[in-house]
């Protein structure tokens, strides 16, 4: 109806890899979220909201994949875009960091990934305050597992 490279088009692309991930078939997945990419990058150009999203995306299917290098590419390159189109106090940009955090805890980098996440934290406490539902939840986990 709308032909391949159309914003709706892209966004059924990721919606269905979304929907694969959740699956876990983390390779279809992939596909699906690789494809919506190119479309965005083709519509909007490299530096465009939805394409951040896109890399994030696919980032995150990639860690799924354990492909971690990819997986940091992936999310560093949304985080430069982030960073670009919103600055450093955004929540996308903290979900960014953290996702970057999470790859590097992944590849045993904890240095870096001790400072991703701590960029992630305090941005998020700046944007919600202490006692928001993203933050108590990331507190609670950690606390959690060194009550067991």
């Amino acid at each position: 109806m709308f032909g391949e490279e159309h914003p709706k088009t892209a966004d059924s692309c990721h919606e269905v890899g979304v929907t694969q991930h959740s699956l876990s078939d983390y390779t279809a997945a992939l596909e699906s979220k690789k494809r919506a990419l190119d479309i965005r990058i083709k519509l909007f150009g490299e530096e465009h909201p939805n394409t951040a999203d896109s890399y994030h995306s696919v980032g995150v299917t990639q860690h799924s994949l354990t492909n971690y290098i990819a997986a940091l590419e992936s999310a560093m390159r949304a985080l430069d875009i982030r960073i670009k189109l919103f600055g450093e106090q955004h929540p996308k940009t903290a979900e960014s960091y953290h996702s970057v955090g999470a790859t590097q805890h992944s590849r045993s980098d904890y240095t870096a990934a001790l400072e991703s996440k701590k960029r992630a934290f305090d941005m998020r406490i700046k944007l919600f305050g202490e006692e928001h539902p993203c933050l108590v939840k990331n507190i609670q986990r950690p606390l959690t597992a060194a009550m067991k």
